[in-house]
């Protein structure tokens, strides 16, 4: 087992987790006066409650071994390189790498389309993404969706990623509140790719993360 220049990319602990869902899980248990509840609210409720169970019941373990960018685990003569390729859908993205197999296992880094970005590093996801793809790989098993062959999908996300990114920065520099930046971001262009995309605006989360890196940035200065 080898690994470069360790530093700590570990789980970090939730703040509020246990109780992130009881207001609410309560409202969605006894209704709000006078309200019926909607098709399939038990079966929902059922649904949280039971991942409630699981997180009341969820023990944190630190990670017995850090890196900075990459680690080779050899499990009984096969390698897999975990790698750190930089910022992307979080500040601590890895992949698994299989070099004899060629297989990637991406998580969230990489699922083929554009997807969570409440806290993304949207500009620096793209440049990440070049590094990816200058891994020898030919299998990807990501994070969400069924597996796929190729590198083709890499190019549209980070066209995708970089328009969005220019196109939030220009809204902020010009003055408009993040709520009201959301739906004039026009990534239409990209439907081809990403059909959700046909219809002008994006999703305010994402769009209120952009402003949130950018004050980040401003005030490190």
């Amino acid at each position: 087992m080898t690994s470069t220049r360790k530093k700590a990319i570990a789980i970090g602990e939730p703040s509020g987790v246990a109780g992130a869902h009881g207001p609410l899980d309560r409202q969605r248990r006894d209704g709000f006066p006078g309200e019926t509840p909607p098709p399939g609210a038990k079966d929902s409720l059922a649904l949280l409650e039971a991942y409630a169970r699981e997180l009341a019941a969820l023990a944190l373990v630190p990670p017995r071994l850090t890196f900075s960018d990459r680690v080779s685990v050899d499990l009984g003569g096969r390698e897999v390189r975990l790698l750190f390729l930089g910022r992307g859908h979080t500040a601590g993205d890895a992949v698994a790498f299989l070099p004899r197999e060629r297989i990637l296992c991406s998580g969230d880094f990489f699922n083929g389309y554009i997807g969570y970005l409440g806290d993304a590093y949207v500009d620096e996801w793209a440049d990440s993404l070049d590094r990816l793809a200058r891994l020898d790989f030919e299998t990807v098993i990501p994070g969400h969706g069924a597996p796929f062959t190729g590198k083709a999908r890499i190019a549209p996300v980070q066209a995708c990623l970089r328009d969005l990114w220019r196109q939030v920065v220009d809204l902020r520099r010009a003055g408009v509140p993040a709520t009201e930046a959301a739906p004039r971001v026009d990534l239409r262009a990209h439907a081809a790719h990403f059909p959700p995309l046909a219809e002008r605006g994006f999703n305010p989360t994402a769009v209120r993360r952009i402003y949130e890196v950018l004050e980040e940035r401003e005030a490190q200065r």
